[in-house]
């Protein structure tokens, strides 16, 4: 009778290992991390743990036993700012089908790393792009308070504004390498200035091509393609505003567009000159405020201005 337990639990430990089964395979990266930061968690559908599995720091294998037959999901706990592909597994283990019961091996390869940080004066929805030798990899929008974020595999990036975007940071494009670990970008990036956009009409409302642009302000303004010069000022034009800037000529359509004009006041003047011919759109330089917001300004009924990409009809 005292061998009776021994030859119970002979027959029964075979039939306890068969409901159990190992939902394995690796945590992939092709970058030097450090293995023993991440986890992998078996969830159940509603989110609920019921297994932690740490990764073995040498070669990121996991192993985690599954006692039932369901439906769960698989995930990757990390650090913040780490990202994986795919984000989560799921899988129905039925005993015979899924990868669980097939011994087959589960992937999660590490794709990238965040690159974070802040646009000091943004607004929330500031397009912002991260490219690598001029090609876009990711794009993202800031949130309340500048605050941004992408993802990157390792390499070295450059943070800028995207097309769509009337603002412009400080130096244009700001240098970020990605190395093993998330990144955050300093010092913060800075609104430096906003698109000034133009479009000249004629009084029947057609493109006015060719006309001049002039912008009167207290100070010179440091971007490429705008001249500027101390001058004796301009009629109705404050003597605070004595620095006469000439950024362009409009084109066929009419339009003349200007990156990165600083926040401040300005006076603006439309004109033409060809031989004889000579045209002031308004004796009176129309009075521009380019500041966070976008600003909307008509001048006249021959000419249209805007800062900010919008524009009057």
């Amino acid at each position: 009778m005292g061998y009776l337990p021994l030859i119970v639990l002979s027959f029964l430990l075979p039939g306890a290992l068969a409901n159990v089964y190992s939902c394995a395979g690796f945590v992939k990266s092709t970058s030097q991390i450090d293995y023993s930061e991440l986890k992998v968690k078996l969830l159940t559908l509603e989110g609920h743990l019921k297994h932690e599995e740490e990764v073995n720091p040498s070669d990121g294998y996991f192993m985690i036993p599954v006692y039932n037959k369901g439906q769960y999901t698989l995930k990757v706990s990390s650090p913040s700012g780490y990202y994986f592909e795919p984000d989560t597994i799921e899988i129905k283990i039925d005993g015979k089908t899924d990868a669980c019961s097939k011994n087959e091996d589960l992937i999660f390869k590490l794709t990238g790393f965040s690159v974070r940080g802040t646009v000091d004066g943004a607004p929330a929805g500031l397009s912002l792009v991260l490219t690598e030798n001029g090609k876009q990899v990711a794009s993202t929008k800031t949130s309340e308070g500048g605050k941004y974020e992408m993802s990157a595999p390792p390499g070295k990036y450059e943070v800028s504004t995207g097309s769509d975007s009337s603002e412009c940071i400080s130096r244009g494009k700001t240098a970020v390498e990605v190395k093993n670990s998330p990144v955050v970008v300093t010092p913060n990036l800075k609104i430096s200035g906003y698109q000034l956009e133009i479009a000249t009409k004629t009084q029947a409302f057609h493109p006015f091509t060719d006309a001049v642009i002039t912008l009167y302000a207290a100070s010179p303004i440091d971007l490429p393609n705008v001249k500027c010069d101390t001058s004796k000022g301009a009629p109705n034009v404050p003597s605070t505003h004595n620095v006469k800037c000439s950024v362009g000529k409009t084109d066929p359509r009419g339009r003349l567009s200007v990156a990165c004009i600083p926040s401040g006041i300005y006076y603006l003047m439309a004109s033409y000159e060809n031989g004889p011919t000579s045209i002031t759109f308004d004796e009176n330089p129309q009075k521009i405020e380019v500041s966070q917001s976008a600003l909307q300004v008509q001048y006249q009924k021959e000419t249209v201005f805007s800062v900010g990409k919008l524009m009057f009809a």
